[in-house]
């Protein structure tokens, strides 16, 4: 269990250096991103889901040849394509489960630390980001930690009014897992609100259509087991009033503070449907909303170190630890009380076990 608190006390500490040690600070983000990927990507029977995972490579590797091939082409589709072909590199490679996991995590690695560039306080934003998206999703929901990797990406993007560069990204996140559609539309959506064109409608109403069309079989799979079957995700309504009330939050201040309009327009969109899904989730199932909801979770991550930043110099340092305080209190919950802590605890990983 105290893996994670080394584990993010060491990453925060090197971040508060890189804001110190503006020289070296290109060095302090690299042991950063080294270190989590070592510590996510190497993990050993680590999630509730590492069974079903190792399964799928279990799978491409046993088929490799006929893969290379292209004799049974079919096995590409088991599970999500994007996915599917991280296993068969690693198959190829004899990479093991280990490869699998080290290369979903940098994709997502890169995409949180490309969607991290230039924001205030990095160190609070690790905290933030890593506490559920690093150490619940990326080595628990590993081909949704990719797709959320990817749609940071496009999010960047989007605020770099890079829209064309931000739509096709998001796509590609598809290919991971198939609920990344989500930030396509939100996007879309935004760009609508922004453009009013009807090439952007069209865009919208072409990419939603071309969807529902190919992946209608496996929607209507997911429908019945997440809302005809009540699947239930337990959490999802801790986690949604946290990212109701964050949404409600940015709202406020979206329409009294002239400085919160400078962000990106997406974020208020991100807000309002947070709210959405949070008054929708008895209808749609706690675990449709709580999946949905992990892509909007990047409105906390630039939410709470831009509101620091706005705070006086003399009450900024309280306020940080009161935020630090608090998600490293949702972490611990969710390791002490959670349903799923025993597939987390003891953290194990490949390099440790060599040395026991």
């Amino acid at each position: 269990m105290f893996s994670y608190y080394i584990h993010l006390l060491f990453i925060v500490s090197l971040a508060i250096l890189a804001g110190n040690m503006r020289p070296y600070r290109k060095i302090f983000l690299l042991y950063i991103f080294i270190t989590s990927l070592l510590f996510i990507g190497l993990r050993l029977e680590i999630g509730g889901d590492w069974g079903a995972y190792l399964g799928y490579y279990n799978l491409f590797s046993d088929n490799i040849d006929e893969i290379l091939r292209l004799r049974d082409v079919g096995l590409l589709f088991v599970t999500d394509i994007g996915y599917s072909l991280i296993n068969i590199v690693s198959a190829y490679l004899s990479g093991g489960i280990a490869l699998v996991n080290t290369i979903s995590a940098l994709i997502f690695l890169t995409g949180l630390f490309y969607f991290l560039q230039g924001r205030p306080y990095l160190s609070l934003a690790l905290v933030i980001s890593f506490q559920y998206l690093g150490y619940v999703v990326a080595m628990g929901y590993t081909r949704q930690s990719i797709a959320i990797g990817v749609s940071l990406i496009a999010l960047k993007l989007f605020e770099n009014r890079k829209f064309s560069a931000s739509v096709f990204v998001s796509l590609l996140a598809v290919l991971f897992h198939k609920t990344a559609i989500f930030v396509t539309l939100l996007i879309l959506i935004t760009y609508l609100f922004i453009q009013k064109s009807f090439k952007v409608l069209f865009w919208l109403f072409s990419i939603s259509t071309i969807f529902f069309m190919l992946f209608q079989d496996q929607l209507l799979v997911l429908y019945h087991e997440y809302i005809v079957g009540d699947m239930i995700s337990y959490g999802a309504l801790y986690r949604l009033s946290i990212q109701a009330i964050t949404s409600l939050l940015y709202i406020m201040l979206f329409y009294t503070k002239k400085r919160y309009r400078d962000l990106s327009r997406i974020w208020l969109i991100f807000a309002y449907t947070s709210i959405i899904l949070l008054v929708a989730m008895p209808v749609i199932g706690s675990t449709t909303a709580d999946r949905l909801s992990l892509y909007l979770y990047p409105l906390q991550i630039i939410l709470y170190p831009t509101l620091l930043s706005n705070f006086s110099k003399s009450i900024r340092s309280i306020v940080y630890f009161v935020l630090a305080f608090m998600y490293v209190g949702f972490l611990t919950v969710f390791l002490l009380k959670g349903v799923e802590r025993e597939h987390w605890i003891p953290y194990k990983n490949y390099v440790l076990e060599v040395f026991k």
